[in-house]
């Protein structure tokens, strides 16, 4: 697992959107319960599926104040498991 700041950072160093917008939405997905929240003087890790969801939100590219819906929307799209599958 991984911190929120530790995959911010890899974000903006691999794909090169900045670590201040990462934290930004970050603290969005938090707030509206899609991401981990950290204890007190622990911050918070993600694991794959969390960190999937900060890169939907960053890569919806949505208004801070839509980037939940928009991570909601994408995340509709993903086949649930026991659907059926094209061949």
């Amino acid at each position: 697992m991984t911190t929120t700041n530790d995959a911010t950072a890899a974000i903006e160093r691999r794909i090169g959107i900045p670590k201040s917008r990462g934290a930004t939405v970050a603290r969005r997905l938090t707030e509206q319960g899609l991401l981990p929240a950290g204890a007190p003087g622990k911050a918070p890790e993600l694991d794959r599926a969390d960190f999937v969801t900060l890169l939907i939100g960053l890569a919806s590219d949505a208004p801070l104040s839509c980037v939940a819906d928009a991570v909601a929307t994408y995340r509709e799209l993903t086949p649930q498991e026991g659907s059926r599958q094209p061949p």
